[in-house]
């Protein structure tokens, strides 16, 4: 989540959180003005005023939920920043996925593999989700077991990360039946 719509949510949250407390306060009598609120609003049947704790209590509910949301969601980047010796290093997530996809070609049975790695501003995790075809007819299992290891050697080694959510598909070879069609 970006750093503008996280600010937003949390805003738009205490901003729902202070109305839906000020209606409520109204409706229970704290304050010294909640009978002449009352009065100008006509508010004095008792079906209206439990329609009025349970709006208010939902708006209460509803801001609380969307400030959670902003405060606890973690925010995804689009590049990877590392400090060294010589200054600071800044690295696309694209082409980090772009050289695993090279890695796992090399290092292991299969083709066409897509890569999704999602980096989080903590950046000691990242979630990884890989899709790819086995070359050959071969234990599959086996095949997403080389692919988890060949993907955790790199990020740990080289990037410095841990694996945290791990989604791996290896799918058969089809055979393509049929002639080739050039458009």
């Amino acid at each position: 989540m970006k750093g503008f719509t996280k600010t937003l949510l949390i805003i738009i949250g205490i901003l729902l959180i202070l109305t839906g407390g000020f209606f409520l306060i109204l409706e229970f009598n704290v304050l010294p003005f909640a009978d002449w609120l009352r009065s100008v609003f006509s508010i004095n049947a008792v079906a209206a005023q439990y329609t009025m704790i349970f709006l208010n209590g939902f708006t209460v509910f509803i801001g609380l939920i969307i400030t959670l949301i902003g405060i606890f969601k973690r925010r995804r980047l689009s590049e990877v920043k590392f400090q060294r010796q010589l200054g600071e290093v800044s690295l696309p997530v694209a082409a980090v996925e772009k050289d695993l996809q090279y890695r796992l070609v090399d290092g292991a049975a299969v083709d066409q593999p897509k890569v999704s790695l999602k980096v989080f501003s903590k950046q000691a995790k990242a979630d990884v989700k890989i899709q790819a075809v086995a070359a050959q007819e071969e234990n599959y299992q086996q095949i997403g077991d080389q692919i988890l290891s060949i993907t955790k050697k790199y990020l740990h080694d080289s990037l410095g990360f841990e694996i945290g959510k791990q989604q791996i598909e290896v799918q058969p070879i089809t055979e393509r039946s049929g002639k080739a069609r050039v458009v």
